[in-house]
């Protein structure tokens, strides 16, 4: 039997507590379950690859930056309290890269407003709940490297590019 294309995932969408609060999110989509089944994901989580724990603070891109500024070394990645974490993060995002090439990935689900992760819209770096268009540091590397990137919300446009 032919093995299925697999789908870098973020741990968090697929119901592991890795998530900066310890919550579990409820997987509510069949198909998440469907492709469990099939052994399409590759599970990754880049705060927890990076060596932050669970629970931990919430993070934020500095404000008025960019995942692009955070990978040229222009910007940083704090903490509520204003720990510096740019250095987890950016070690978590090359061991998902590294995985991801490992298993040969072209396709990633990814979770919304992330500053890891965010494919859409993140935190705007005030901690007040804003949320802005961007890229999370991850989902912009792993662009970078052809792979294309989904969050929860888009299920149907990943679904539709599955080669098998």
């Amino acid at each position: 039997m032919k093995q299925k294309e697999k789908i870098l995932a973020s741990g968090c969408l697929l119901g592991e507590r890795v998530r900066y609060d310890a919550q579990v999110l409820q997987i509510t989509d069949q198909r998440i379950f469907q492709w469990a089944r099939e052994k399409r994901f590759v599970p990754i989580c880049p705060e927890c690859m990076g060596g932050l724990w669970v629970p931990r603070e919430p993070c934020e891109i500095e404000p008025g930056k960019t995942a692009q500024d955070v990978l040229d070394g222009n910007a940083r990645i704090f903490s509520k309290t204003g720990n510096d974490c740019t250095d987890d993060y950016l070690f978590g995002v090359q061991a998902c890269i590294n995985l991801a090439k490992r298993h040969h990935i072209r396709l990633a689900l990814l979770k919304q407003r992330s500053p890891a992760c965010a494919t859409r819209h993140l935190h705007d770096g005030h901690f007040n709940g804003t949320l802005i268009e961007g890229l999370g540091v991850l989902a912009l590397a792993l662009q970078k490297e052809g792979i294309q990137t989904f969050d929860e919300t888009q299920l149907d446009e990943l679904q539709a590019q599955l080669i098998d």
